[in-house]
């Protein structure tokens, strides 16, 4: 499992909202534009900076993929502090 930061600056309300909807599919939201993602292979990944090109405006919007080792483990300070996921397997 790869593990990957995303984040974005997006001018449209419109095109925000569909990449959010489309990251929110690989992990969870940590702060209004960032996200925690897990992917499973890196061409899930490949597919996913694909899909975000077809949603944006690469004129005026930026979205930033992070690749992160698989022994990566966030240090979170403060309150709002994310329940552990579960790695689970759906047959």
């Amino acid at each position: 499992m790869t593990y990957a930061i995303a984040m974005y600056d997006i001018a449209s309300n419109r095109r925000r909202a569909r990449v959010s909807d489309l990251l929110l599919d690989f992990g969870p939201r940590v702060q209004q534009s960032v996200f925690e993602l897990d992917v499973t292979h890196d061409r899930d990944l490949e597919t996913l900076r694909s899909n975000i090109a077809n949603l944006i405006d690469l004129s005026e919007d930026q979205v930033r993929l992070y690749q992160l080792p698989p022994a990566t483990r966030p240090i979170i300070l403060g309150s709002h502090t994310l329940q552990e996921r579960i790695p689970y397997l759906i047959l």
